[in-house]
């Protein structure tokens, strides 16, 4: 602790000679150096807000109706079983009992769910091992997508809309800590928690909506994720989720493109199968984030190739993707510039890739009805009967509309 106060004792002194040296001469080099330093001196004390509630977390009392003795017997008496943390409709559609229970949605919120459980339970050990399990294969599941992705997804859930505090996240994290020694996984989950926390103060409305003192909590907060990632970034570079949480603290802290976009290459080289990656760099290019249609469009061409060769396969999943990111009705082959034939035969090509994924044939037909690309809806079309998968369909578009119109 005292290594990093006396960091930020040095960075303060330093902010504060380039302030009088700015207000001496006005140069431009002083006043960068004041806006790199005041940047500097914000993570060092995000640092040590960071380390004060790590310290207080394991000497945290943990309530009776959170000790052991109390999971045990939550979990063993069905109707004080806690149900799982779910995002609600309007962020997420929910699975359809018909939903088909192998596909990719449906395990990976069995899966999250099972994750939640298990940390609520102090069953860390297992949830960590089961973490370090998942990471060997990174597109296990029938739909391209992976059973770590759903580990994760359901401990974000949990710290999202599952109602517990920030200072029993904080001990149980340092409980797994304390289970599982050397472990990195704790220390991502606790960034991806205090990333859910700045967001709690922020709110996801523009930023021209947010108050300068709610910005200024944001910002702190942020700077605390940012700071636990840049500490494990050794340790931790190893693990796709890493990777992904950097990816989205760099956007949130609006770090240039052109360094996420490094951070993105180094990530992907490592872990070429792991979607989410693609999802934050598509995310940090739309234009909601400062970004533009032509800058996702020029992402996707050149991760979709190498040595002046396409890949229609890839092509078409990260305009798939990018299309889900928008969410609604909103059609990726009227508002983006995609080449038509190689989206056509990519998607076929996506298609066949998992013959046995309802969630994926049902995003080809979603993708192609609300571009009204009605031939390639039909196409599809009579696959459909028997495999609607609804986590692929927005409330504005069913496949009784599409039916409809492609008549």
């Amino acid at each position: 602790f005292l290594p990093v106060v006396a960091t930020f004792a040095t960075l303060r002194l330093r902010w504060a000679q380039a302030n009088v040296a700015a207000l001496r001469d006005g140069s431009a080099q002083n006043t960068q150096a004041v806006l790199t330093d005041a940047e500097q001196t914000g993570l060092a004390q995000a640092a040590i807000d960071r380390l004060k509630l790590r310290a207080e977390a394991e000497n945290f009392p943990v309530p009776l109706n959170q000790s052991a003795v109390a999971v045990w017997i939550k979990s063993r008496l069905p109707g004080l079983h806690q149900d799982c943390a779910n995002p609600p409709a309007n962020v997420q559609r929910p699975l359809s009992p018909d939903d088909d229970a192998e596909d990719g949605p449906a395990q990976r919120h069995a899966i999250g769910c099972r994750a939640q459980r298990m940390f609520m339970a102090g069953d860390y050990r297992a949830l960590d091992a089961t973490m370090k399990k998942y990471a060997r294969a990174l597109s296990d599941l029938p739909d391209g997508s992976s059973r770590l992705e759903g580990l994760w997804e359901g401990l974000y859930d949990l710290f999202e809309y599952g109602g517990i505090s920030v200072e029993e996240a904080m001990r149980r994290t340092s409980e797994w800590r304390k289970s599982v020694k050397g472990s990195v996984e704790p220390d991502l989950a606790e960034a991806m928690m205090f990333r859910i926390w700045a967001y709690s103060a922020r709110g996801h409305g523009y930023a021209s909506s947010v108050s300068a003192q709610a910005m200024q909590i944001y910002l702190a907060r942020t700077a605390m994720a940012a700071v636990g990632l840049q500490d494990m970034e050794r340790s931790a570079a190893t693990d796709p989720m890493w990777y992904v949480l950097s990816l989205s603290v760099d956007r949130d802290q609006s770090v240039p493109i052109e360094r996420q976009r490094a951070l993105f290459d180094q990530g992907v080289a490592r872990f070429p199968d792991y979607t989410p990656l693609y999802r934050q760099m598509l995310t940090s290019l739309m234009p909601r984030w400062g970004g533009s249609t032509q800058a996702v469009d020029e992402f996707i061409h050149a991760v979709s190739g190498k040595n002046g060769q396409l890949y229609p396969m890839t092509y078409a999943h990260l305009y798939l993707t990018y299309g889900s990111l928008e969410g609604g009705d909103y059609s990726v082959i009227e508002s983006q510039d995609p080449d038509p034939d190689v989206l056509k035969q990519g998607l076929e090509e996506f298609r066949k890739h998992h013959p046995r994924s309802d969630y994926v044939l049902n995003s080809v037909a979603h993708l192609a009805c609300a571009g009204h690309e009605y031939r390639l809806y039909r196409s599809v079309s009579p696959l459909l009967r028997g495999h609607i998968s609804t986590p692929a369909w927005p409330d504005k578009l069913s496949v009784a509309s599409c039916d409809k119109w492609s008549s």
